[in-house]
């Protein structure tokens, strides 16, 4: 299994030694660059988010270099954030990727 998660600026250090920490492979999101925002615009919806788009480009990169898990956090709140990980894997598995 090798993991991954969304980027989310220095907490990024702190999820990878949690999840380092369970002795899982971890995959760290990659920088964000032109390319992320590119394939995460092209592959989500026009109305969605900025951050929506960002994470999905992120996941993409992700798996190109090897995760087969992603890490996504939901809930309850004012923004669509709370059902971003269910949109996030239609897209995901609509492009053909396996993941759990």
């Amino acid at each position: 299994m090798k993991v991954t998660f969304p980027a989310m600026g220095h907490m990024n250090i702190a999820v990878k030694s949690l999840l380092s920490g369970l002795k899982l492979d971890v995959i760290p999101p990659p920088p964000i660059t032109k390319r992320t925002l590119e394939l995460g615009v092209k592959n989500s919806p026009e109305f969605a988010c900025l951050p929506l788009k960002i994470n999905v480009g992120n996941f993409i990169e992700a798996m190109e270099q090897g995760a087969d898990t992603i890490v996504m956090a939901g809930g309850w709140g004012p923004c669509r954030f709370g059902y971003y990980a269910q949109v996030e894997r239609d897209i995901l598995e609509a492009l053909g990727y396996q993941f759990r």
